[in-house]
């Protein structure tokens, strides 16, 4: 008895456990109404929209399976029959000359019938049981039911809200900068959010692709760094030498910065590639120095 207790305190304890961290339809829900109306009332935001709203909605007629049984109607004979109501059934194909296509001839019913209240009005199925039966008796009276679209990405139900920034924040980095101290919830800049099934709010679109370049060209920048520091060590065989030919790199945010923030201009992906060709520049021309300084030193010896 007291194992049982025992294992039934560990199960409720592992199901409270669960529940807590479970994301649940609702949450997603409230969390994307959250950020559509902070995005509502951020200013330089146009053309914001979510995955929240309802599709087309669809009417349901639910087969009376008592008042059929009665019948003797099956529910694929009012399948097969509702088929040709609310669908087309093509029946054969027309040859013209003067057309390199094919004419299709199909039977439907007319839109006003099917869109009408009750499509199965004058719809008759044929039993052995009952002999002609109006379909109209095998089924219960419609339903609406408003339809709504599942996302899922990466194995996780989820959420979208979208928004353009315009103005003169062009750039979402600025945009999303803005908003992330307004947002309450964890974000994150990956390609797979965590699996632990906690809420989490993704950044992604244009600034995702932002994120990457920006990470690529750093990482990039740092490896040629290095590789510019080997080759100029084994020119010049001192440490020292290398070190004092790239010292002038960083100086080169001197100019750039100030440029940007006069011009009024932001600091994009091409401001990045910029610096890293005035980084080579400046690296080819501390090289030529050095080398004169070194020719004339060892000329004045």
């Amino acid at each position: 008895k007291a194992s049982s207790q025992a294992l039934k305190k560990f199960g409720e304890a592992y199901m409270h456990a669960y529940m807590d961290k479970c994301f649940t339809e609702e949450i997603r829900r409230n969390i994307a109404s959250e950020l559509l109306d902070l995005l509502r009332r951020q200013k330089g935001t146009a053309d914001i929209d979510s995955s929240l709203r309802f599709q087309r909605p669809s009417i349901l007629y639910p087969f009376d399976y008592g008042a059929a049984g009665a019948l003797g109607v099956k529910a694929s004979t009012l399948a097969r029959n509702a088929n040709l109501v609310f669908s087309e059934t093509d029946l054969l194909s027309l040859s013209n000359t003067d057309s390199p296509e094919e004419i299709p001839v199909s039977l439907s019913l007319s839109d006003s019938a099917r869109s009408s209240k009750n499509p199965f009005l004058g719809l008759n199925l044929s039993t052995i049981q009952s002999g002609i039966v109006s379909a109209e008796k095998t089924v219960r009276p419609s339903n609406v039911r408003n339809n709504r679209t599942l996302h899922r990405k990466n194995l996780r139900s989820l959420e979208y809200v979208t928004a353009e920034f315009t103005g003169k924040e062009e750039a979402p980095v600025y945009g999303i900068l803005n908003l992330s101290d307004k947002v309450k919830y964890p974000t994150a800049t990956l390609e797979a959010p965590p699996t632990d099934g906690s809420s989490i709010v993704k950044w992604d679109g244009e600034w995702f692709i932002t994120y990457e370049v920006f990470r690529d060209l750093g990482i990039a920048f740092a490896v040629v760094m290095v590789i510019i520091y080997l080759l100029v060590l084994g020119w010049f065989q001192d440490y020292m030498i290398p070190l004092i030919i790239m010292a002038p790199i960083p100086i080169s945010l001197i100019g750039i910065l100030p440029g940007h923030w006069i011009t009024g201009a932001y600091f994009t992906a091409t401001s990045m590639i910029g610096f890293i060709a005035g980084a080579g520049i400046i690296v080819r021309n501390s090289i030529i120095l050095v080398d004169f300084l070194s020719f004339l030193e060892v000329r004045t010896m």
